[in-house]
This record gives structure tokens, C-alpha cells and sequence, in this order.
């Protein structure tokens, strides 16, 4: 029993169209639990590692006020949804949980899912240009916080309105197979257009939400790699954070560049070559690449860590709370910056003509011409006037040291 908005015109699942009737997932359990394991490990790691990233950038008022680490926190969010809504619709569908698989379900989840995905690539072209404007043309006003949630605005709303056709182009198919001597009917949420459109999808999908703005990108780093390596710049000292900050940006797109590779490599085969997928090896390609590109989700978290030192302090003290105790410790020196005047002169009124000594109050007394406050000789106590805090300098925090 089949059942679709545009008819039965084809039977095929994300991938693109098939001749072969048999709902592929069934046909091979391993390469089911394998997607499904998976899965679980992506969504635990993109969930875990994302919520981390966004704190990192909105716990600190300077980080909220760089346009990059707004583009950050909003590549950040799109993955975090695509671990929230569609890995679990994933694993669900394979492990064979029909009810969750709806026509509702089927709509909605692959609209939102596909609008998560599609941001992702957009908002790396996005983080290019933002970097693009302030390493190669420096002279020219820098993408503002303003215009950059305005990017992310249409980057979402572009996406939502592209990705919206999913509704039209998706439905639910009922199939019941013969499988260990009995019958067994799967639920799937698959393409239902004909052959002919669902060559267009993914061709348009593998040019313009892939290939195309991989080169745009690639072309504005390449810029970027000479201004900053064999450039003249001798007034730029920021130049060895600027290509440190690069190479951590670039190091983002070359790992979405290639986990999302076989994927959509998959796509265009399943649509072209057909023959060269058929039941279980399509099903163990499948548990393969599909979790290969959502891998990608969680892959970000940890390249900022490992290329970001601001990030990796800033995720070392959320882990471990310290920040919880640099705040504690702060907190004396802002009272006493906050204390009311009136209250150093009543203290000083007995200590006219007196030598200067700096006793454990902290004078202030006007008339020795002690210029100290007792702000800044408490704040060396814990690291000097930059608020260093401990073993780290958490002073202008910013995800990219290119602010």
C-alpha cells in the first residue's frame, strides 16, 4: 500500500530515485544498527559540544559584540537543531518506529532539517566575507554586529524558503515486504516526485548548496593566505593572530568540504548510476556517509578548540567552573570601587599630615597625593588590572583573535 501528495510516480528514498520497489533499508539489519549507533554517538557530541560553543560567546558581553562571533554562535545554533529534530527522525526511521514516522512528521522535520543544513554552508560563506573585509580591505568599514545578524537573518530565511519544498516533494510510503518468513511494513519519509524532477533537486542542491559556495569561499581564503603571508603590512601587529584565526576558519570549511563530500557524491550516483547501489551495499554506503556528513555538526566545537586558545580557555572554565570563582573573587574589588566617597573621608580626617602608608584598606586621603585606588591595588592581587584571572587572560574574550 503506497500513499502520496503527487501521486505514484516513483518510490525512493533521500538519495534519489530507484527502480527496485523494496524499501533498501530492510534488507540489511547490521547496516541498520550501524546508522543507528552512529547517529547516537552525532547527536550526543553535536548537542554537548554546540550548547558549549554558544555559551562560550553570549556568557561575555565584548564576545556578543564581534560580528564573527555572532556568525560563530549562529553556524553554532543551525547545528545544534540538526542534532535536536533530525537525527533522531533518522534513527527512528531506520530503526523501524513507524508511528514517529507521520505525514506531519515527514513535512515538517525535513523542512527544518534542511533549513538547519542548508544555513550551515551559507553561514560559512558569510564568516568568509566578514574575514575577507577585514584582512583585505582593512580601509573599508568592517560587516558591523548589525549587518551581521541582518546576514543571518537572510541566510535563514533563504534557506527556510528553499528547504520549504520539502513539503511538496516528500511524503510517507507504506511498503510490506517479506523479511525472516514474515511480512514486515516500513513507514519511510521519501522523495515522491518523478525521476525527471528529482534529477533537478539534486543536481541544485550539489551546485548551489555545495560546490558553488565551496569555490566562493576557497577564492576568499586564497586572498586572504597572500595578503597575510606575503603581503606588506609592516604597522599590522596582529598579522600572526590574524593567521591563526585563518587557519582555524579554514580548517572549518575544509572539514565541511569533506564530510558532507560523499554524501552528496552518493546523491548524484543514486540518481545517475542507480545500478550502483542496489539493497545491501546502498544500505551499508548509506550507514556510512549520512552519519559521515551530520558528523560534521560536532566536528566545529573541536576545531575551535584546538585551533582557538580563547575558546579552549573559555571551554577549560565553563567545564570546570572556574569562572563561577573568578567572579567570587572579583567581586570585593567592584565594592570597593562602588564605595561611597564620603566614607575615605571620614576615614582620613584622623590621619592629616601623617607619612604615606598604604595600610590593608587601601588610603585614599587626598592630601598625600596617594593617587591609588583601592580597585586597582586589589585587582594586582588577583593578576593586575587586565583582569587577568588566574592562569588565564580572559580580558576581551573573543572566539576569533581577529577582533
Amino acid at each position: 500500500m503506497e500513499h502520496s501528495k503527487i501521486g505514484n510516480r516513483g518510490k525512493n528514498d533521500t538519495f534519489g530515485g530507484t527502480d527496485d520497489n523494496t524499501p533498501i533499508l530492510v534488507k540489511s539489519d547490521v547496516a541498520n544498527w550501524l546508522f543507528a549507533g552512529i547517529n547516537s554517538g552525532n547527536l550526543l557530541l553535536t548537542i554537548g559540544g554546540n550548547i558549549l560553543v554558544i555559551i562560550a560567546i553570549f556568557r561575555r558581553k565584548k564576545s556578543r559584540n564581534s560580528a564573527t562571533n555572532i556568525l560563530i554562535s549562529s553556524l553554532s545554533i543551525s547545528d545544534t537543531f540538526v542534532g535536536l529534530v533530525f537525527m533522531p527522525f533518522q534513527i527512528a526511521g531506520v530503526l523501524g518506529s513507524n508511528g514517529l514516522v507521520t505525514e506531519f512528521l515527514c513535512d515538517s522535520v525535513m523542512t527544518a532539517s534542511w533549513t538547519f543544513m542548508n544555513s550551515t554552508v551559507l553561514t560559512l560563506l558569510c564568516i568568509a566575507v566578514d574575514r575577507y573585509r577585514a584582512i583585505v580591505t582593512p580601509m573599508k568599514p568592517r560587516v558591523s554586529v548589525k549587518l551581521a545578524r541582518w546576514m543571518i537573518l537572510l541566510v535563514w530565511l533563504t534557506s527556510f524558503v528553499y528547504s520549504s519544498s520539502n513539503i511538496v516533494f516528500h511524503s510517507t510510503i507504506s511498503v510490506t515486504v517479506p523479511a525472516n518468513g514474515r511480512n514486515v511494513t516500513t513507514i519511510n519519509c521519501w522523495y515522491i516526485p518523478t525521476v525527471e524532477m528529482i534529477g533537478i533537486i539534486v543536481m541544485t542542491d550539489f551546485l548551489f548548496l555545495y560546490l558553488v559556495p565551496l569555490l566562493v569561499i576557497f577564492a576568499l581564503y586564497s586572498k586572504m593566505i597572500i595578503v597575510l603571508y606575503f603581503g606588506a603590512s609592516p604597522n599590522d601587529s596582529g598579522r600572526r593572530r590574524k593567521r591563526q584565526a585563518v587557519k582555524m576558519l579554514i580548517v572549518v570549511v575544509v572539514m565541511f568540504g569533506v564530510s558532507w563530500f560523499p554524501f552528496r557524491v552518493l546523491r548524484m550516483f543514486r540518481f545517475y548510476a542507480p545500478s550502483m547501489f542496489k539493497g545491501t551495499t546502498f544500505g551499508f554506503v548509506r550507514a556510512i556517509a549520512m552519519p559521515l556528513a551530520l558528523a560534521n555538526s560536532w566536528i566545529n566545537p573541536f576545531v575551535l578548540a584546538i585551533f582557538g586558545s580563547n575558546f579552549r580557555r573559555e571551554f577549560a572554565d565553563i567545564l570546570t567552573c572556574r569562572y563561577r570563582q573568578a567572579r567570587a573573587e572579583v567581586q570585593p574589588a567592584r565594592e570597593s570601587r562602588n564605595r561611597p566617597k564620603h566614607l575615605d573621608e571620614e576615614r582620613c580626617a584622623g590621619t592629616r599630615g601623617e607619612p604615606h602608608k598604604l595600610d590593608g584598606e587601601h588610603n585614599l586621603c587626598p592630601d598625600r597625593g596617594v593617587r591609588t585606588v583601592a580597585v586597582q591595588t586589589e585587582m594586582a592581587n588577583i593578576g593586575g588590572p587586565q583582569h587577568h584571572l588566574g592562569p588565564y587572560d580572559n580580558t576581551a574574550f573573543e572566539i576569533s583573535p581577529l577582533e
